[in-house]
């Protein structure tokens, strides 16, 4: 029987390929038009990377999935012609989710053969000969007929030789700046080299950039020429780089000035600028001067603020500390990208324009520059909403493990208000009010008994404010640290009500901390104060009853409990914005809870409870201290296709005045952003198996795991992808209701798998995830059964909804 169902998929799977692949593309190709099936380089070269040459072809064949293309045969089942000769489900649902066949364009291939030579120019093939050859498309399992519109395009290139770097020569008209040019030279190009244009390019750059952060603001990359010089052999290559002097503008037109420095002279700033040719402009009304100190040994720098009003949005001194260019100092890009960057990040500017104005009036060693910055705010308020629905086909077993028929409606809703302007000097205070609850199906039933609170498996309602300030506060005083680093002090408070069928719960938090950047990449941030104050009450009998026969570990977490800790952490994030290239993500916390309280605890010699602890309030406090890492490598195998990998792990240790991590502080398994086979807090720990009617989640205090993810395109906005997870949560100890929970020498044997299939619609602004997974390995069977993918069935997969990528 077995047998049969698996030849019966086989047959259903051949079936669906003969019916996608009857959908000829050749419909959508011109009369004598080809369908372009692959691009094929050959070069003989072996310097020549062919991988570097492809980026240069300018037509690229439709894109396979699995080996198949797909999108090219949904948009062929729509008919031939242009969007107006379809009907709706041709031009709106095939065509949109599809890619039309790629014809072969005569004038692309020869622009790509264009680019080709250029770029073999630039790497020392300069008598490269690119041409283009077609060769027809045959398959052994397919007839002639179904492939004699398709083509191949050939790139053949014949650049046997390369340019040799024999000399390289670096002359400079000005012999005032000689020295400084050279030392801006980080890599000279070596005897022996093979010429490459891209080191000239960065050398040029490299100078360029040096030559600006000296104050000479007039210097620009067209001063530097390369000269190349091959008359001794192409394998004597030899390189002139020549440092020009500007020209000047006066009526001599051969008049020969000299690079010089620039200083700033003044600085005029306008904190609501409105442009004359807006329908909102405002005219300018009075001109004030400020003296403003950046740091301490600093002198003041005036400032000249121009306003249209007559009392500014935003306080002068908030603006002031983000102005890191000072008065008659040389003119300095990383000043000015500096200013650029703090002026953003108060979040109260819709655009910032900084420029500046030569306004030398003779000949002098250093000229002088005004810099002018204009200010244009955005709307301080803002209120936004979000609403979400679910629904899952079994009830959930924290809720009713007893009854697998029925299921369960959940919704979310989120009230968001913002001011980022609350006391005028760019405080961004937040609210935010939630309401979540889950419903069963059960209660549509006519036998139904349930009401009011108990129609709800769960619901909960919180309500938190922040406030975020564009400073340190204390003990700090800003004349000690520079606004380049975007400090920035959050105060936030949060209460939340959770009420489920066996349990109540409100949570009070505080915290207090601090953030700033190093680099654009670099973030940290320091909770010196974090406050979680819960309050536990089990509301059903026979679940307190289970409660109080488990290890104290699950009746502490199931209890009232405080937590006042503080917190590092850091992040690197290497992403470049304006261009997809390989990238690294790293995060790492640090956190320790209870010390202060327990050293006040024994210093005044406090009373414990009766189960040994010390108290506040009556409230035992926690004490652990919690540390976990992520890393994430992002590469992108072309253009549109990438392979992801996260590795990850943590380790909580409660020691003192506790037996065990809080709820909130523990390591959990599965979700849609772990472990995507197992439902949240389902997983371990270790080889631990759930049993019975126990309506616990399942912690621990140890995390390991890896995320391995292939993301492609499918068609048009979707995406799809192929994912394995590993990981697992283990115990430091033994646990009554956790057996084999514990972490030990065969930890590895325990590490969960699963693995599936993901579909995404990106519609660049919002991702929408749906990933289907199954089970690989399963650590809560025996050892000999562990491995269940064999064995799985259609009902075993886990389907797992998100916004956003997974990691």
């Amino acid at each position: 029987m077995k047998c049969l169902k698996k030849y019966n998929i086989i047959i259903l799977l051949f079936v669906i390929v003969v019916v996608v692949c009857s959908c000829s593309p050749n419909r959508h190709l011109s009369k004598n038009g080809y369908l372009l099936s692959k691009n094929k380089i050959e070069i003989n070269n072996k310097n020549i990377s062919k991988g570097d040459i492809t980026k240069y072809i300018q037509q690229d064949p439709n894109h396979k999935i699995l080996g198949a293309k797909i999108g090219m045969y949904i948009y062929s089942a729509s008919g031939p012609g242009d969007d107006s000769t379809c009907n709706f489900l041709e031009k709106y649902v095939l065509r949109r989710l599809g890619d039309k066949p790629v014809e072969i364009n005569d004038d692309l291939t020869e622009v790509s053969c264009q680019n080709i030579k250029k770029y073999l120019k630039t790497h020392g093939c300069f008598d490269a000969v690119v041409t283009t050859s077609f060769s027809p498309v045959r398959k052994w399992y397919a007839p002639w007929s179904y492939y004699k519109r398709r083509r191949v395009i050939n790139y053949n290139i014949n650049a046997p030789t390369c340019a040799i770097i024999d000399t390289f020569i670096v002359q400079v008209e000005d012999t005032n700046i000689e020295k400084e040019i050279k030392n801006f030279i980080k890599n000279i190009p070596q005897k022996g080299e093979i010429y490459n244009e891209e080191h000239l390019v960065k050398i040029r750059n490299d100078v360029s950039q040096g030559m600006l952060s000296k104050g000479y603001y007039t210097f620009v990359p067209k001063y530097i020429t390369f000269n190349i010089d091959t008359t001794n052999g192409i394998d004597k290559t030899s390189i002139i780089m020549l440092v020009k002097n500007p020209i000047g503008s006066g009526s001599d037109s051969v008049n020969i000035t000299r690079h010089k420095p620039y200083k700033i002279s003044k600085i005029y700033l306008h904190p609501n600028y409105v442009s004359p040719q807006s329908p909102d402009y405002i005219p300018d009304i009075d001109t004030v001067l400020f003296y403003h100190k950046q740091q301490k040994g600093y002198k003041p720098t005036p400032l000249y603020f121009i306003y249209n009003t007559e009392k500014p949005a935003i306080k002068e001194r908030t603006i002031m500390r983000s102005i890191l260019m000072t008065n008659n100092n040389l003119f300095s890009p990383e000043a000015s990208q500096s200013t650029y960057s703090s002026l953003f990040q108060l979040r109260n500017f819709k655009y910032i324009d900084i420029f500046y104005e030569d306004i030398t009036k003779e000949d002098k060693d250093t000229n002088e520059l005004v810099c002018y910055i204009r200010l244009t705010r955005n709307k301080p308020i803002s209120l936004s909403s979000s609403f979400e629905l679910n629904y899952s086909a079994t009830n959930d077993p924290m809720n009713n493990a007893t009854n697998s028929s029925s299921s369960n409606l959940g919704m979310a809703g989120n009230l968001s208000y913002s001011d980022k302007n609350l006391l005028h000097g760019a405080e961004i205070f937040t609210a935010n009010l939630k309401l979540a609850a889950e419903i069963n199906s059960n209660i549509f039933r006519k036998n139904n008994t349930k009401a009011g609170w108990d129609v709800f498996n769960a619901f909960e309602a919180g309500l938190d404010f922040g406030i975020e300030i564009p400073r340190f506060l204390a003990p700090f005083k800003t004349s000690f640290y520079s606004m380049k680093f975007h400090p920035h002090t959050s105060i936030k408070t949060g209460y939340n009500i959770q009420k489920r069928s066996y349990y109540e719960r409100s949570i009070f938090n505080l915290n207090y901390g601090y953030s700033w950047n190093t680099t654009e990449k670099k973030y940290f941030a320091i909770i010196p104060l974090e406050v979680n104050f819960v309050n536990m009450e089990i509301t059903d009998p026979q679940y307190a009853e289970i409660i109080n026969n488990m290890d104290k570990r699950i009746q502490y977490q199931m209890s009232d409990h405080l937590v006042m800790a503080m917190r590092f952490s850091y992040n690197y994030n290497g992403q470049q914005t304006t261009q997809k290239q390989d990238f690294n993500y790293f995060s790492f916390n640090i956190e320790t809870a209870g010390n202060v309280l327990d050293l006040y605890s024994m210093t005044f010699n406090q009373s414990k409870d009766d189960d040994g602890h010390y108290t506040l309030f009556n409230i035992p406090f926690s004490q652990y201290v919690r540390t976990d890492f992520s890393f994430t490598h992002y590469n992108y195998l072309t253009q549109n296709t990438s392979f992801v990998y996260k590795i990850y792990g943590g380790i909580g240790i409660p020691y003192a005045n506790a037996e065990a991590l809080p709820y909130e502080k523990a390591f959990f398994g599965g979700g849609a952003n772990g472990l995507r086979a197992w439902q949240l807090r389902s997983l371990g720990p270790g080889s631990s198996t759930p049993s019975g009617n126990r309506k616990y989640d399942r912690a621990g205090d140890i995390a390991i795991g890896a995320n391995f993810e292939y993301r492609f395109p499918i068609a048009g906005f979707l995406e799809g992808a192929m994912f394995l997870d590993l990981g697992n949560i283990w115990t430091l100890s033994d646990q009554v209701g956790l057996e084999g929970g514990t972490i030990s020498k065969d930890f590895y044997k325990e590490i969960a798998c699963g693995t599936g299939l993901g579909a995404r619609l990106n519609f660049g602004i919002f991702l929408f995830r749906l990933d289907f997974a199954i089970k690989v390995w399963d650590p809560s069977r025996d050892l000999a059964e562990r491995f269940v993918l064999d064995n799985a069935k259609f009902s075993d997969i886990a389907i797992q909804f998100g916004i956003g990528y997974p990691f």
